[in-house]
């Protein structure tokens, strides 16, 4: 009995009878086509639809020989055991390939390697992307234990260009996203958890990167996950120094928690929600929350711009190494709220709140000093402390049971104006906030999508 024809090559067929027969036919096959995969395959194993599924074991052959631009594979419900995939075609600018996960009753598809947080170093990528590959989308996916869930080449000078992750999300790993020479990419709605090393690493040769309403919570809370799986450096986002450099970053309504390697006698406590490197050009963070991390909730070298951030029972809230424009944040619940050692850093309009040190910190290289423009600051320890020559400039703000130095002899009395309300749901944590009519932090909108979290 024959093999049946592939849909794909069938469309392709009557597009060239069509045109050989005349032009009007074109605008009749021109939409793309869907391959259907699950675990096992099913029926004829061709993949025309989910009775007829491809197995697994030819979702190479899918991918990287049937599919063309404009053209879908589709992963249904299930179990991926010991799935991996390197992807050696995309598509083309305007039609791009989509590998799609689909809940046909049982969820999103599953892959599961065999990655261990025993030996960390060692194990296996979910997906490789090839030198070039451009104008893909991976969405849908659910990848557990893996050393690398979505990678691309840290060699080689080809870009990939226009590519999109969307949902997929990834437990159990060392590294989630490990990505380089990427151009006009965006990463949405990627959640991972539980992950030893970091969640997004854009390593070398990034340009033009969105990430939007992401989050990565290395331990949710686990102590003993802390102590014993961690690795030195947990980060859940990095971006790093690169020649040329990478450049073009904007981080929307992302999330980065619980990133605390286990403390050792004599060395530095590390573990940072947001890591962006000196060499990096152009950085801005819009809406996102830095929750729980040992050091640094937003570890920043480069210029860059945070508004409506937040950074909760952090060890220090945001680092800044160079010149840095601060509006509408809120910072609160851990040892320092701001720690500059560079540049000029502005702040407006923001609240610092329940803090064991100073709102403000200036260290021995901060020549730039620190502004806080409308900023209200309460129940700190210190309004602000300087090591160096870099000025602390206070202009127009609010202090409340906070002492103006480490070493005053009293606190500024309570200020009436003040008032305490719920957190709003911007504000993870407990315990009322403080507010004031016109000085510091005011939530803002929600995105589109998700809310913020």
């Amino acid at each position: 009995m024959p093999v049946p024809a592939h849909p794909l090559a069938v469309r392709q067929t009557i597009y060239c009878l069509c045109f050989v027969g005349g032009v009007a036919w074109l605008s009749g096959v021109a939409a793309a086509g869907d391959l259907h995969v699950t675990p096992d395959g099913a029926g004829r194993r061709d993949g025309a639809g989910w009775a007829d599924a491809l197995p697994a074991e030819r979702l190479d052959a899918a991918v990287n020989d049937l599919a063309g631009p404009g053209d879908r594979v589709l992963l249904g419900s299930g179990r991926y055991e010991n799935q991996f995939l390197k992807i050696r075609t995309g598509g083309t600018e305007g039609r791009p390939k989509e590998i799609r996960g689909v809940d046909t009753g049982e969820g999103l598809p599953t892959w599961v390697g065999t990655w261990s947080a025993t030996d960390p170093k060692k194990g296996p990528t979910a997906v490789s992307l090839g030198p070039g590959v451009s104008d893909l989308t991976l969405a849908g996916l659910r990848l557990r234990n893996y050393q690398f869930g979505v990678r691309a080449p840290t060699d080689g000078e080809e870009p990939l260009e226009r590519l999109t992750l969307d949902d997929v999300d990834a437990a159990q790993m060392r590294h989630h996203l490990y990505l380089s020479n990427c151009r006009e990419l965006t990463v949405a709605d990627c959640d991972v958890v539980r992950y030893s090393k970091h969640a997004f690493r854009f390593e070398r040769g990034c340009r033009g990167v969105r990430v939007m309403r992401c989050t990565a919570d290395c331990s949710e809370g686990d102590e003993a996950w802390e102590q014993n799986t961690a690795e030195p450096l947990p980060f859940g986002f990095v971006v790093n120094n690169s020649n040329p450099p990478q450049s073009d970053f904007q981080f929307e309504d992302c999330s980065a928690a619980n990133n605390r390697m286990a403390v050792t006698p004599g060395k530095y406590a590390n573990g940072d929600g947001f890591v962006v490197e000196g060499s990096v050009e152009g950085v801005s963070f819009v809406r996102c929350t830095a929750v729980r991390n040992r050091d640094g909730g937003f570890d920043l070298k480069p210029p860059v711009s945070l508004r409506d951030c937040v950074a909760l029972d952090n060890g220090r809230g945001i680092r800044l190494w160079s010149e840095a424009t601060v509006d509408n944040c809120f910072l609160g619940d851990g040892k320092t709220g701001l720690w500059s050692n560079g540049g000029a850093a502005t702040v407006r309009s923001s609240t610092f709140h329940r803090l064991a040190g100073p709102a403000a910190m200036t260290d021995d290289r901060a020549t730039g000093g620190v502004t806080l423009i409308d900023c209200l600051i309460a129940d700190c320890g210190a309004v602000w402390k300087k090591t160096s020559k870099g000025p602390v400039t206070l202009t127009e703000i609010v202090v409340s049971e906070t002492r103006p130095t480490p070493d005053a002899r009293s606190k500024a009395p309570a200020d009436p104006s003040i008032q305490f309300a719920a957190p709003p749901a911007a504000l993870p944590g407990e315990g009322p906030r403080p507010t004031h009519p016109t000085k510091g932090y005011r939530p803002p909108e929600q995105s589109e999508g998700r809310p913020v979290r």
